[in-house]
């Protein structure tokens, strides 16, 4: 019984070992399977030739010693890693400079301070010239408007601006002064109402909304003067021909305030008129094929 038991207890550590064996051989051999593992970011390698390995027998000369540094792996397939990982730099590097390139010729087409170089345009795009049409000096006289408001040799004035834009069209025809009238009166308009419904006339919100309701609801106010009401009809959208591609003017401001209609390039622009005459802030947006406050 005694042997028996000894047999028995040989037979266990046995199995133990051979089980703890299989599995050395099978983790080996897993590493062994890998493929080298290449860190996200390249890094160079880094070698330290004059390691000493302790148990590592002495190196006899004329004896062939095994690679040290690369126990498992395959030296062919880590130079050819390490290659491609050097061809993949140089092939950045190759695309930032084109890219520094292409940045530095589009600078070179602006001249600093002073807009764009309309010279560098007309000898890389061929545009017509119109430099002896009539009417030209009024482009370059509402151009130089218009600059001025930019670089701050005048103060900024969307009504100006508009003014000035759709004056040339119309060969410099438009009466200012007729312009300027029509908007402040109904800004006063805006402003009575505002008084007469007993609202904060400094709030930015109440002048908003007074605003938008002028533009765009029957609106009533009474006039202190006669005691009689005006009514103002809201704008309406003007169907024929809305993107300007027959009649260029069907896109402007003052054609909408001569005739109440207009589209999304003319009514956000009055709006925007009225809001700098009535002092509180509006932005002019943009999206594809529209355009709004």
């Amino acid at each position: 019984m005694r042997a028996h038991a000894e047999i028995k207890n040989l037979k266990i550590r046995t199995n133990s070992l051979f089980i703890c064996v299989f599995f050395l051989v099978l983790t080996q051999w897993n590493v062994w399977a890998q493929y080298p593992v290449v860190p996200s970011t390249p890094q160079p390698a880094t070698l330290t030739p004059n390691v000493v390995i302790q148990g590592m027998p002495t190196p006899r000369p004329g004896v062939p010693q095994p690679n040290i540094y690369q126990p498992y792996g395959n030296t062919s397939i880590q130079e050819q890693n390490a290659r491609m990982i050097q061809e993949a730099q140089q092939h950045q590097q190759q695309i930032q400079i084109a890219n520094q390139k292409i940045i530095q010729e589009g600078a070179e087409e602006f001249e600093p301070r002073q807009g764009l170089n309309f010279a560098n345009c007309r000898s890389a795009i061929p545009l017509p010239d119109f430099s002896k049409a009539d009417g030209v000096e009024n482009f370059h006289r509402a151009f130089e408007g218009i600059e001025k408001m930019l670089t701050g040799e005048a103060p900024i004035s969307i009504k100006d601006a508009v003014f000035m834009a759709e004056n040339t069209y119309y060969g410099n025809s438009l009466n200012y002064d007729d312009y300027n009238k029509a908007i402040r009166r109904d800004v006063e308009l805006c402003n009575a109402k505002i008084r007469q419904q007993k609202l904060n006339a400094n709030d930015p919100m109440v002048k908003a909304m007074m605003l938008f309701h002028f533009l765009t609801d029957t609106f009533k106010v009474k006039l202190s003067a006669n005691e009689k009401t005006l009514v103002h009809y809201p704008m309406t959208y003007d169907y024929n021909d809305p993107m300007g591609k027959e009649d260029i003017t069907k896109l402007f401001v003052t054609k909408l305030m001569a005739e109440n209609t207009g589209q999304c390039n003319s009514m956000p622009k009055r709006f925007l008129v009225m809001a700098e005459e009535m002092g509180f802030d509006a932005h002019f947006t943009t999206a594809p094929l529209h355009s709004f406050v």
